[in-house]
């Protein structure tokens, strides 16, 4: 486990209220999951890649229509860091497709955090147009 992780870093209230939203659309959903950069920051890549990547693919199965990890090399010019070490994009068909795969598997794919990173990462949840 990653040092210094305090399990309050996400906000599972937060996540648990957007997928009892309703919404009338169904276009396709994407969860965007950011992990700030910082100088203390504690991001394990290989098992992020290798074993969250596949929990998520186990849990979620078909639910999930694409997804992509993007590792941050720099920020706008190449003497910057990085503003996120890691970006992932996961897309679903719907909302509703997202809302009952990963709800029901919400508390495991959260508690699976700590196994590679101390930092609370930023969520989005898009309408893909």
């Amino acid at each position: 486990m990653i040092d210094s992780f305090k399990p309050s870093v996400v906000s599972a209230e937060g996540l648990l209220i957007i997928l009892k939203t309703k919404i009338k659309k169904e276009n396709m959903i994407k969860l965007t999951v950011m992990y700030p950069n910082s100088a203390d920051v504690k991001f394990d890549k290989d098992y992020y890649t290798n074993q969250h990547s596949q929990l998520l693919k186990d849990l979620l199965g078909d639910a999930i229509m694409s997804s992509d990890i993007n590792m941050g090399i720099s920020g706008a010019s190449p003497d910057q860091p990085a503003p996120y070490v890691v970006i992932a994009n996961l897309v679903f068909k719907s909302m509703e497709s997202f809302q009952q795969s990963f709800g029901a598997n919400a508390e495991k794919i959260l508690a699976d955090l700590q196994n590679f990173t101390n930092v609370k990462p930023d969520v989005q949840i898009s309408e893909v147009i």
